[in-house]
């Protein structure tokens, strides 16, 4: 008798504190429900019509768990249309819970933004701390262009509109440079992931632009791919300051196909974005990383669809695009190769090279020698050369992907002159495709000198950043080797320059440059005449 008034108080007082165990022997033993896990983080994924899919951690559904709910609303004190999702039932894999948003009933429309948040919940009525998201749905499937805004460049005609299967095209004419972007969603856009699907042909350049407010001068990135082969890259990063225009900030040569479809994928989180491309439905590999070198965020903006071409006698840009999605998640790598080198040879002779025009991989100059002094300029045993010949031919190497920018990093090459060419003019060893600290309009996408000669014929002494003061030793002889390594710190603001292991330059790096030089053209401006060996490039 008196275990049965033990068990019958036991029960009252479970009762009584909102945990009815009566029936359930197993459910005695958690009549004080310990601390449910947070079910963070809850994204929101659109680009599917007006539809929004909320994606939350599903954790275990071990102990006192009893299911989700999640609500959502206009307002961030507004989240009272609410859902119920027990233990199997949202759907969802890899430890996520999943529960897509849509229908004429949901009240969800293009570029307004709805907010929501999930909570665990036990058997005693006890819940987690919230997990909360927002997102704007966003037209990604481009059947029409409801919720799509189009800003068109001065004298730019964008051509854009849908073809019907779910592609948006841009069959843009234009003057000397076009540039046009198809914007969605609002201004509160910040961390996030874009996957989308392009096709480019020409000189075109296509992709997405995000972080992009509202206004025709605006501060915004890009992220755009080109299939021009005289280009001096193929995938570009690009940043819009406020009432400036757009410029690289960061450059990778991975070949794009002509008018094939290329997947793309750009994470933007605080200060960082990543950006990977690779064919539709296969892997993709990330291609650039580049973090703002200021201390202020990036912002917020809206996102969209971007395309430019340039022409001297009006130009068409053509791309295309589909399968546009948004989620509120981005995951910036870290690592990677902090180191290659080129000795243009072997099986892996083009690896992360370039060519550009009637630059070529040719045995090196036998009768060429060392300048004097110089115990280690001849090419190493084995190396072959980079010859290049004329402005517009050039090799670009990319800096690997590990490299931390503020921190020093070192580039080294040797490099002859031609022989017997006089009619070299103005030739550039080394050049970076951002722009020159001091760039025009103009010279937005042509990329700056680090290294140059004034003059003819290899008279003058080799310079850096086209300073007339910042020489680097004595003019060059034709037909012989010199060998530079060049150490940049754009965190400490400075560079330093060896020629032949000496040093003989060193000074503030110019605040005007970009720190991530991204990759780095051999050649490339001026006439110039000559041979490049046993290219370098490493960080600590």
């Amino acid at each position: 008798m008196s275990r049965l008034r033990c068990w019958l108080g036991l029960s009252l007082a479970l009762s009584l504190s909102g945990c009815t165990c009566i029936f359930d022997p197993n459910r005695v033993m958690i009549a004080a429900c310990s601390p449910l896990p947070d079910p963070a983080p809850l994204v929101a994924i659109v680009g599917d019509r007006t539809s929004v899919t909320w994606e939350w951690s599903a954790g275990t559904d071990a102990g006192p768990f009893k299911d989700w709910q999640l609500c959502w609303g206009n307002a961030v004190g507004a989240t009272d249309t609410c859902e119920v999702f027990e233990p199997g039932k949202c759907g969802g894999d890899g430890g996520r819970c999943a529960f897509t948003l849509d229908g004429a009933d949901a009240g969800l429309e293009f570029n307004k933004r709805v907010y929501a948040r999930v909570v665990s919940r036990d058997l005693c009525s006890k819940q987690s701390n919230p997990a909360t998201a927002s997102a704007t749905p966003i037209n990604g499937t481009f059947l029409d262009t409801q919720g799509i805004t189009l800003e068109a460049g001065s004298g730019c005609d964008a051509g854009l509109r849908p073809d019907g299967t779910g592609t948006m095209v841009f069959d843009e004419m234009g003057g000397l440079l076009c540039v046009s972007t198809a914007t969605m969603g609002d201004d509160a856009w910040g961390d996030h992931t874009i996957d989308l699907e392009v096709k480019v042909q020409g000189d075109t350049l296509g992709g997405v632009v995000l972080r992009a407010p509202s206004g025709a001068t605006s501060p915004r990135l890009g992220a755009l791919v080109t299939a021009s082969p005289g280009g001096n890259s193929s995938v570009i990063f690009t940043q819009r300051p406020s009432n400036k225009t757009d410029t690289p900030a960061a450059t990778n040569r991975t070949p794009v196909a002509q008018n094939t479809w290329q997947a793309m994928r750009v994470s933007s989180r605080g200060e960082a974005v990543s950006m990977a491309v690779g064919p539709v439905g296969g892997p993709l590999a990330e291609v650039i990383r580049w973090k703002n070198p200021k201390p202020e965020s990036l912002g917020t903006g809206h996102v969209g669809l971007v395309v430019a071409a340039f022409g001297l006698f009006g130009s068409q840009g053509h791309l295309e695009a589909r399968n546009l999605r948004v989620r509120t998640s981005a995951e910036i790598p870290e690592g990677g190769p902090t180191s290659d080198a080129w000795s243009f040879s072997g099986p892996m002779a083009q690896h992360a090279l370039r060519l550009v025009g009637s630059a070529a991989l040719v045995a090196c100059p036998s009768t060429y020698a060392a300048e004097a002094g110089c115990s280690d300029c001849l090419p190493d045993a084995g190396s072959q050369c980079l010859e290049v010949n004329g402005g517009s031919n050039f090799a670009t190497v990319d800096v690997p992907i590990g490299v931390d920018y503020a921190k020093p990093w070192t580039m080294r090459f040797k490099f002859a002159p031609h022989a017997t060419d006089l009619t070299v003019s103005d030739p550039s060893l080394l050049r970076t495709p951002q722009p020159a600290p001091m760039h025009t309009d103009l010279e937005t996408f042509t990329g700056a000198a680090l290294i140059d000669v004034a003059g003819n014929n290899w008279t003058s002494a080799p310079r850096m950043f086209k300073s007339a003061t910042d020489t680097l030793g004595a003019p060059m002889t034709r037909g012989q080797w010199t060998r530079f390594e060049l150490t940049f710190n754009a965190g400490a603001g400075t560079y330093s320059v060896k020629r032949n292991g000496a040093q003989v330059r060193s000074g503030a790096y110019p605040a005007e440059l970009a720190a991530h030089l991204g990759a780095l053209m051999l050649g490339g401006g001026g006439n110039v005449h000559g041979y490049f060996t046993d290219v370098e490039i490493s960080q600590p």
